[in-house]
This record gives structure tokens, C-alpha cells and sequence, in this order.
């Protein structure tokens, strides 16, 4: 099956309506601040109004404990899955500036953390894939 990744934008706006507009999953990143949270919630409202199931990746997750403890006790009250928490690393944004991928950074732990999160992703995904397929069956 053919795969489409659309990185959409921040906010809750068109944009981001015609990005999640026949989605089959959105995965939510944010981060541990208040205005983050915030958004994380409105967010999830509006993907969840589409219909599509959403999971969580929390980026800079140790620039706050506290701000990403909350983050993590709101995704749990939501039963929304926490899939990974990416440390701020100055290497991440050094990539971007160079146009490099995130994958491109020689570091273990962070290498470790990216796999857990496209695995999950891959799995939500088939899951989806063959219980879609098993309902047009009937």
C-alpha cells in the first residue's frame, strides 16, 4: 500500500483542515510548555471531530519536567498514545538549518527514540489498514 506523510502546520485553522481532511492518522507533536498544551488540546479536538485517531510525540521533552509531566498525565486522561519524547538536542535544529534529517544525527539515544516512534506509527497504520479493509469486506 502506498504510504503519504503530510507534515501539516500548527494551529487548528484551514490549513490544518485540509491537511488532516482524509487523514488516516495525525500525529500530534508538542512540547512542554503551556501554550503547547493548550494547542495540543485544541488540536486533538479538531482531528478527533474528522474522525481520525491521533498519538502524541513530545519534543524538547526535558527542557520542563514538570510541563512535560503534564503532557504526559494529559495524554493519559485522554487515552491518547504517548509514542516517544524527543530530548532538545542543539545537533536536531543544526540538522534543519542544514536541511539534513533528524535521522542524520549520530546520536543512540535519540536514533532509539526515532525508530520507537516510526514503528508505532507503521503498526497504528496496518492496524487501520486491515480493519478498513476487513469492513469494506462486509
Amino acid at each position: 500500500g502506498e504510504l503519504i506523510l503530510i507534515d501539516g502546520p500548527p494551529g487548528i485553522g484551514c490549513p490544518v483542515h485540509a491537511a488532516v481532511t482524509g487523514a488516516d492518522l495525525a500525529l500530534l507533536v508538542t512540547e512542554p510548555s503551556f501554550s503547547a498544551l493548550h494547542d495540543l488540546e485544541r488540536a486533538l479536538d479538531t482531528v478527533t471531530g474528522f474522525g481520525i485517531p491521533a498519538q502524541v510525540v513530545l519534543n524538547k521533552a526535558d527542557l520542563s519536567e514538570a510541563l512535560a509531566e503534564r503532557v504526559r498525565e494529559f495524554c493519559k486522561h485522554r487515552d491518547l498514545p504517548l509514542l516517544g519524547e524527543i530530548p532538545f538536542l542543539e545537533e536536531i535544529q543544526e540538522a534543519l538549518e542544514a536541511g539534513k534529517a533528524m535521522s542524520s544525527i549520530e546520536d543512540g539515544k535519540l536514533q532509539e527514540v526515532l525508530d520507537t516512534i516510526w514503528l508505532a506509527v507503521k503498526n497504528a497504520m496496518a492496524f487501520d489498514h486491515h480493519k478498513r479493509m476487513s469492513l469494506e469486506k462486509q
